[in-house]
């Protein structure tokens, strides 16, 4: 017999659809968080997976009969509540409330997941998951009233600030820049293009449909962008950028259409950071092994 703790990850919770992750051990698992984080009100969205559109509205009652007042971004692309987990975590922080993106990330299609983040925009670590397991699973809150709100414009508002931050953290526009970006029919395709062509770059997708099933693994590395090379060689462009499947992951392809090694975009960047000033720059000890 499966072993329901079984999902419980390092920061989020994951298992394939329906052995590991059904609509009942969802509803269980958002009640339970949301009893752990004292009733309070949630910004909730979903990946494109059928798998996550199965269990999206379980999440929603779960929280619901934990007390918890809801929060969902409108439709987009067809999808209800449809975001990446970025933007959850940007709303949580922007409003003050806990979050949930409902995705399985990178790992395989009839995968499902929920992921909490903190009104900081944090996800949990390794102690606020050992909280909702030993509370798990939680009864509901009995005589609560379900109260759900939506996010409206949530895609454009997401956008326009992604577009913003850039500008406060780099000096220069993308003016000039040929980018090919491969969201792989998933979340990345919410706001990356539009991001990259508000600041300037010339902009080709592919992969870009997030109603149909993606055509690569959602774990976007040198076996599984074939597609993006071939594309980033065929436009002479400067460079790629793939996504995973909730796009809180990025890895590029050069010129040539050769895969970076995710730790070179990495130090650029915290060079990047080093040259503004920054003196506090973490990464996990398992980012890279060079």
């Amino acid at each position: 017999m499966h072993n329901d703790l079984d999902i419980f990850r390092r920061y989020d919770f994951r298992g394939s659809y329906p052995s590991e992750i059904d609509q009942g051990l969802s509803k269980q698992l958002a009640r339970t968080i949301g009893q752990t984080a004292d009733q309070a009100s949630f910004i909730v969205g979903r990946d494109q997976r059928e798998t996550s559109g199965q269990i999206y509205e379980p999440v929603l009652q779960g929280l619901e009969e934990a007390g918890c007042t809801v929060e969902t971004p409108d439709t987009s692309y067809g999808i209800n509540g449809f975001a990446t987990t970025d933007m959850i975590a940007y709303r949580a922080k922007q409003q003050g409330k806990h979050g949930i993106a409902v995705t399985a990330s990178h790992m395989p299609n009839d995968w499902t997941g929920l992921k909490p983040i903190q009104p900081n925009g944090r996800i949990y670590n390794n102690e606020e998951m050992s909280t909702v397991r030993d509370q798990f699973p939680a009864e509901p809150t009995l005589g609560h009233q379900p109260v759900r709100q939506t996010w409206d414009d949530a895609t454009n508002e997401y956008t326009q600030a992604l577009t913003e931050h850039y500008k406060t953290l780099f000096d220069n526009d993308l003016s000039g820049l040929d980018i090919c970006v491969d969201p792989g029919n998933a979340a990345g395709i919410i706001a990356l293009p539009n991001v990259l062509k508000g600041l300037g770059a010339s902009v080709q997708t592919l992969y870009d449909d997030p109603t149909i099933k993606p055509e690569r693994d959602l774990e976007p590395n040198e076996h599984t962008l074939g597609g993006l090379s071939e594309k980033v060689r065929q436009a002479e462009a400067d460079f790629g950028i793939a996504t995973d499947g909730d796009a809180d992951r990025v890895v590029f392809v050069n010129g040539e259409g050769n895969v970076v090694p995710g730790s070179q975009p990495l130090a650029l960047l915290g060079e990047r950071y080093v040259q503004r000033g920054e003196t506090g720059i973490t990464a996990s000890i398992d980012t890279s092994t060079y």
